[in-house]
């Protein structure tokens, strides 16, 4: 047998007994790499989605923060404005105080208007005409509408 008979014998017996054995191993790589790319993909998209979810909770809380200091303001505000009212009933009870303080609210509301401006109304009728309680209340609500 001449050299190249023989190198071509080497290559066909190789060929044979290795071929199979490099097709299955690329077939396994072929699949690994089809697996980790899945799961890099699926890693990924929760990635994106926690951070979608962490954007959303962080502009949730400062809605509720934001919303929760102008609740504070407004309320701030209203006792600002009742202030005067107050004073100006200083021989009434407490609970009088209160009352009148929830009947402004309440009127406020259901005219439609701004609760300290209505406040302030409802001062000047007390202050003005002397009027106190629910006359007070009703005349503003005559009024207001």
């Amino acid at each position: 047998m001449n050299a190249k008979s023989k190198i071509t014998l080497l290559m066909d017996l190789s060929d044979k007994l290795f071929s199979d054995k490099l097709d299955k191993l690329q077939s396994k790589f072929d699949k690994k790499i089809d697996k980790i790319s899945e799961k890099l993909g699926t890693v990924y998209a929760t990635q994106k989605l926690q951070k979608g979810l962490k954007v959303s909770a962080i502009a949730g809380g400062t809605a509720l923060a934001v919303l929760g200091t102008k609740g504070v303001q407004a309320a701030e505000r209203f006792d600002n404005a009742f202030l005067p009212v107050k004073q100006l009933n200083l021989d009434k009870s407490k609970a009088e105080i209160d009352t009148c303080r929830s009947q402004i609210r309440e009127a406020t509301f259901d005219v439609g208007k701004n609760l300290e401006d209505s406040t302030n109304a409802v001062y000047d009728l007390q202050f003005a005409i002397g009027l106190y309680g629910k006359d007070a209340i009703d005349t503003f609500k005559k009024v207001g509408r």
